[in-house]
């Protein structure tokens, strides 16, 4: 076959599909550069829906710890409020009963110190967006303000109940062999025997119960001059009995001046209503930034 006359014929065909091919290739380039804007576009949008429901999250879950602090606020209040009837209830008995006995109760130490486990970070972030302007003072000012009171009801018993409670407990221990002593060297020594024997008397009816020593009412019979002559002839065991009484209604006494001192200063006037206020003000915020509300803010954003 002879092809010396087709090359024009595909010089022809070449020139002209050489442009179509050409524009083709164009337009199919910028179809793919749309389909990769549109691309970037809903990517783009799917990153910042991501963003946002993190960012709710993170929201909520601020939220969620402030309401902990909350909690762990009103809890404290009120942790001080009965620690400090508390207070007033143990002193008024112990100044009635200078001799005796009477527990004060302590909270565990875990119920105050619960807001030290929730996410610092997150409450902050709930006190930068909900609670106030002034919010970095409100954050600090509530951390110090719990720290203070949670150390000082630690300190009330470690620094001033416990101390005074174990000297009062070694001076009451010394008492009961202090009397068996001033009653055997009265029942030796029988200086009036009639006296003695109402001494006895009394003991058994109103000093020892059920094998237990009355302290209160041994120190009013240590006061009784009705039997002064048995004291006198007895006289160091007498005024070992009597000084080891005396010391326990002194030791007593700085007790519940010292735990009267510490409860002014649990209440004292400024910090405790600056708490009570705090705790206001966060539960104002978040009943008025409800999570449902939280939910509707970020929804309108999506």
């Amino acid at each position: 076959m002879d092809f010396t006359e087709t090359g024009q014929i595909g010089d022809t065909i070449g020139g002209t599909m050489s442009p179509i091919v050409a524009i083709a290739g164009v337009f199919m380039t910028f179809i793919a550069f749309l389909m990769q804007i549109n691309a970037n576009r809903i990517q783009s949008e799917q990153l910042r829906k991501t963003f946002n429901l993190r960012l709710l999250e993170n929201r909520i879950e601020s939220r969620n710890a402030l309401q902990l602090m909350s909690v762990d606020i009103n809890v404290m209040i009120k942790e001080i409020d009965i620690t400090c009837e508390s207070i007033d209830t143990f002193c008024t008995y112990i100044e009635k009963n200078p001799t005796g006995e009477i527990p004060f109760y302590f909270t565990p130490k875990l119920s105050r110190s619960r807001y030290n486990s929730i996410n610092r970070n997150l409450v902050y972030d709930a006190f930068s967006f909900m609670v106030s302007n002034d919010f970095l003072d409100d954050f600090r000012t509530t951390y110090s303000l719990m720290d203070l009171y949670s150390e000082g009801i630690d300190s009330l018993y470690s620094a001033i109940y416990k101390p005074y409670t174990d000297d009062i407990m070694k001076i009451k221990n010394k008492i009961p062999i202090a009397f068996e002593e001033l009653c055997n060297a009265m029942n030796t020594r029988v200086s009036d025997p009639d006296l003695l024997r109402l001494f006895n008397v009394n003991m058994h009816e109103r000093l020892i119960k059920d094998g237990i020593l009355n302290v209160h009412e041994l120190h009013k019979t240590l006061n009784d001059g009705r039997y002064s002559s048995l004291y006198d002839t007895n006289f160091n065991q007498y005024q070992r009995i009597l000084g080891l009484t005396n010391s326990l209604i002194t030791q007593n006494k700085m007790m519940v001046a010292a735990m009267r001192d510490a409860k002014v200063r649990l209440q004292k006037q400024e910090t405790y209503e600056r708490l009570v206020q705090l705790g206001i003000r966060i539960d104002t915020a978040l009943s008025e930034h409800t999570i449902e509300s939280i939910q509707k803010e970020f929804d309108k954003q999506i």
